[in-house]
């Protein structure tokens, strides 16, 4: 250990190791505080729009009249789809937030 230790002396002393400097850290966004709160407002009042447009849609696609109807019913998937993957990049982003 004594070794290593004059080593790395001798290394600094010869200037070939980089001495580590604190540079003044930004603040990280997961601090706590909100960055921008307007837009932090909207992006929760999107998630719970999805949220309650995805239980509509599901709620739809078990009435009879959409099983009898196949357009009506991949169309409502299709939505449906799109919706979960949008409220999963939007939970991903209000969780990093």
């Amino acid at each position: 250990a004594r070794r290593r230790e004059a080593d790395s002396t001798e290394a600094k002393k010869a200037g070939k190791v980089r001495e580590k400097t604190s540079k003044p850290k930004a603040e990280k966004p997961g601090s706590g505080k909100v960055r921008n709160p307007y837009r932090f407002a909207k992006l929760e009042e999107s998630i719970m729009e999805h949220e309650e447009r995805i239980a509509a849609i599901q709620a739809e696609m078990l009435t009879e009249s959409t099983w009898r109807d196949a357009a009506k019913f991949k169309a409502l998937q299709a939505e449906l789809r799109e919706r979960e993957a949008e409220l999963e990049r939007m939970n991903e982003e209000w969780a990093n937030w």
